[in-house]
């Protein structure tokens, strides 16, 4: 799939249990949009039908929306209107009375139903809900007939399906529960939905085919809103949910129950993203489901993801200020911050200014604008000729870029302003973003992969050993925003490294928050050893960057012994820092002996072969010089491996006296230029040649990866088990 409207966003900063393996995250540049059809689904609600909690916990999420992650790819004039009905999904999912149920749901599908046959709702007489979907369906119309009325169809389809469901019905196993709750998971709805956002239209001969490919997808999200749902349907009258039946079906736990959930969901999904590959090979099927299979992935990821961190499931509390603000004073204080700039450029996100009095002025744009009726009621028009919203008053929809007149900067409001203790709090948005974007970057993970191979032999507890990976990752991350600012390196994983984005004081900002952060999750570990440990390996961490930075500077020539200790200091740092704290939150340690030294020396290995690994493929490996640019190191100015080696033996040999002046030269050049050009790196690298530099680390790396399988076998002989993930990952690493 090519993406247009939508960035990657790191998966595992919410999909922290790890549920759908395989699919990535990604989040909509127009997802202020969904929260703005989601709030005028709750304020339309509200005034045709009857009362609504403010904020209502449906789609809205503090750092993205459902809609915003499930159809990333969503066309951005049709993701209002999408949020707007499956908002509206939500609240009459939750609201409507058990006793008036079956007539609500009649009304729904004879209406749905002859929407879908003639385009739009007889309103006559209708409730306030009927009225709000015949104006969802008038909305989709004016975009796209002919996958609106698809919509009406799959809509009317589910909700039939709804109104003969067996609310009674006792499933005695989790096998019999799945085929019941595949299609009762509001499918139909977000089926229409999906093809109408994105304008795809699945070929009637290929439904069947659809339907048997979808159903992985159908069976990991059902179990994901199961999963999360639990703890707010617990106490309803005949709960329908996959840990109950677990529990009956096995006589287990609440806990036990939710684990084979989890596992299921992951083995689900496992087979789709398997459809999902496949069926790009396939040449008997049309583009159109091929699209449609790629693009329900996004569903599974953004379920996963949003359900951890939404206020449907995890409280008021995690609504954002923004919301809680549109949530206060409605839309006509807060309208859309993302508007159209015109109709063939694209589109722009508004800056928000919040005044003296607590409320937004948007800023001038050259989105839609408004006006008054004569009568000065204040209702909405368009500029299209239509009164009110497509010619109809019972639904109200404010125009997107619509201006509220600012309030008047009042000196005593603003005096109360600095009086008053409990202002909104600013978000961490800001702040997070450079951090997303570098997390959001492909990885290998040869982090988390070392701690789960160490956990072969330490067991430590899975929510410390998640921890542990989170520490990890953010003092990485953080250190490579730096690095790239420090070395001066243009691209970080074949991508714009984060400051040539976001700046370089924002980036240092940014990492800096990280170490902060990591910090704080450090003192929540269960050992209190490990905030001390934290602290330790974080000094040796900037002691050992200072001299990398030290000798670049003043173009000063470590010997190997002081790079491999700066190495230790600053790469090894990482390493030695994960296996401390395993050990200190090992419930094993003691019983086995286990202390800093029994893995101490495995941890420097690794620090080592991988530094001069990096070192080597950095002016080797053609693939490293994609992800970073052309031996990126001789534009840093660094001295690598192969380049300590290269300037000592041009120095200690007479035959190389030419050679060591030249490479002076070109080491000068660079401190003076901050750069070296590809002709002068590859003058460096045929010195290099010359001086079997290269050839030489080769040759240190299969050595040292001799000695780490040794070490290895070592360990394994101490623990007395196999460790045959470590082993692998070794392997792979392997030049």
């Amino acid at each position: 799939m090519a993406f247009k409207y939508s960035t990657r966003i790191d998966s595992a900063l919410y999909d922290k249990e790890g549920l759908c393996p395989g699919i990535n995250l990604r989040r909509h540049e127009a997802g202020d949009l969904e929260e703005v059809g989601a709030f005028r689904a709750q304020e339309d609600w509200r005034r045709l039908v009857g009362p609504l909690e403010k904020p209502y916990a449906g789609l809205l999420g503090p750092d993205f929306s459902f809609v915003t992650a499930a159809v990333p790819e969503c066309l951005p004039e049709r993701i209002e209107i999408v949020s707007y009905a499956l908002e509206f999904g939500f609240i009459h999912d939750d609201v409507i009375d058990k006793e008036i149920e079956d007539a609500s749901l009649d009304e729904m599908e004879n209406a749905l139903e002859q929407g879908g046959q003639s385009g739009q709702i007889e309103e006559k007489g209708a409730s306030g809900m009927k009225k709000i979907v015949a104006q969802i369906l008038r909305d989709m119309m004016a975009i796209d007939p002919e996958r609106a009325m698809t919509v009406a169809k799959s809509w009317a389809a589910g909700v039939g399906h709804s109104n003969r469901r067996q609310e009674d019905a006792q499933f005695n196993t989790l096998e019999e529960y799945l085929p019941y709750r595949a299609f009762d998971v509001g499918y139909m709805l977000w089926h229409g939905l999906v093809l109408f956002g994105c304008g795809i239209t699945v070929p009637d001969e290929e439904a069947d085919e659809a339907r048997r490919l979808i159903t992985p997808a159908l069976l990991t999200a059902s179990l994901t809103n199961d999963l999360f749902s639990f703890e707010k349907e617990r106490g309803d009258v005949n709960v329908q949910n996959a840990v109950l039946v677990v529990m009956r079906e096995h006589g287990c736990s609440e806990e036990e129950a939710r684990e084979v959930c989890k596992q299921r969901i992951r083995i689900e999904c496992a087979n789709y993203v398997r459809h999902v590959k496949e069926i790009q090979t396939r040449t008997d099927v049309s583009d159109e489901l091929k699209r449609y299979i790629d693009t329900m992935q996004y569903t599974l990821s953004a379920n996963a993801a949003w359900s951890t961190n939404c206020p449907r499931y995890n409280g008021p509390t995690k609504f954002n200020e923004l919301q809680l603000l549109r949530a206060k004073y409605g839309l006509e204080k807060y309208p859309a911050m993302w508007l159209p700039k015109d109709a063939t450029n694209g589109y722009s996100v508004k800056e928000p200014f919040i005044n003296g009095n607590g409320h937004y002025e948007p800023t001038k744009t050259n989105g839609l604008k408004r006006k008054r009726d004569n009568n000065n009621t204040g209702d909405t028009k368009r500029l299209n000729g239509t009164n009110g919203v497509n010619g109809v008053n019972d639904v109200k929809k404010p125009a997107l870029g619509s201006q509220p007149s600012t309030d008047s900067f009042v000196l005593a409001d603003v005096v109360s302003l600095a009086l008053d203790q409990n202002l909104l709090m600013l978000s961490d948005n800001v702040v997070l973003e450079p951090y997303r974007y570098l997390t959001s970057l492909p990885s290998k993970g040869f982090r988390d992969q070392a701690i789960d191979s160490l956990n072969t032999w330490l067991k430590v507890p899975s929510t410390s050993a998640r921890t542990i990976k989170n520490i990890i990752k953010m003092l990485h991350s953080a250190s490579l925003m730096l690095d790239d600012i420090e070395d001066g390196s243009p691209l970080r994983r074949g991508k714009p490294s984060t400051h040539s984005i976001y700046g370089t004081a924002q980036t240092i900002n940014s990492a800096t928050y990280q170490y902060t952060e990591a910090t704080g999750v450090a003192a929540e570990l269960s050992n209190p050893a490990c905030l001390r440990i934290f602290v330790e390996e974080v000094q040796q961490l900037y002691v050992g960057q200072s001299y990398d930075l030290y000798w670049t500077h003043h173009i000063l020539c470590p010997s190997i012994s002081e790079y491999l200790k700066m190495v230790d200091m600053k790469t090894g740092g990482l390493f030695r820092l994960l296996t401390r704290l395993m050990i200190a939150e090992s419930p094993v340690s003691d019983a086995m002996s286990v202390s800093d030294n029994a893995l101490n020396q495995l941890s420097c290995l690794i620090g080592r072969f991988f530094q001069i690994r990096d070192d080597y493929q950095n002016l080797a490996s053609a693939d490293y010089a994609k992800q970073k640019g052309f031996a990126e190191d001789l534009d840093e100015g660094k001295f690598s491996f192969p380049l300590i080696h290269s300037l000592r033996t041009v120095e200690s040999e007479p035959k190389f006296a030419g050679d060591a002046m030249q490479l002076r030269a070109f080491l000068m050049k660079r401190r003076l230029e901050g750069e070296l050009n590809n002709e002068a790196k590859r003058e460096v690298l045929a010195i290099m040649k010359k001086t079997k530099s290269l050839e030489y680390t080769l040759s240190v790396l299969r050595e040292l990866h001799g000695e780490l399988k040794k070490e290895v076998g070592r360990l394994e002989e101490k623990f007395g088990e196999e460790n045959f993930s470590l082993t692998v990952m070794l392997e792979m690493l392997k030049v």
